[in-house]
């Protein structure tokens, strides 16, 4: 199974740092933001590319894992992240 983009957000336990990160896309204000937690990884796509959309990004991601104690993978768009069981493999 693979998820691109949102889809690799979603296969993990949560999709709380979107609601973080973009609470104006909720447009039909959902309450349950749990992922299908087929991984426990967090994963924010395209971050290299978001960079230069906002220069901000960086420091709220930050801000997020400093408030939650969750760690977020940062993944560009030349790379992926393989994950076998308790194994990740990160592929550029």
């Amino acid at each position: 199974m693979f998820g691109l983009s949102a889809g690799s957000i979603v296969l993990g336990p949560s999709i709380d740092l979107m609601q973080y990160l973009y609470p104006e896309d909720n447009q039909f204000n959902d309450t349950n933001f749990d992922g299908l937690n087929l991984t426990a990884i967090h994963v924010y796509p395209h971050f290299k590319e978001m960079l230069t959309r906002d220069p901000t990004i960086k420091d709220k991601i930050d801000k997020y894992e400093s408030k939650t104690g969750i760690n977020i993978i940062r993944l560009n768009n030349d790379q992926a992240l393989a994950v076998n069981n308790d194994a990740q493999t990160f592929l550029d």
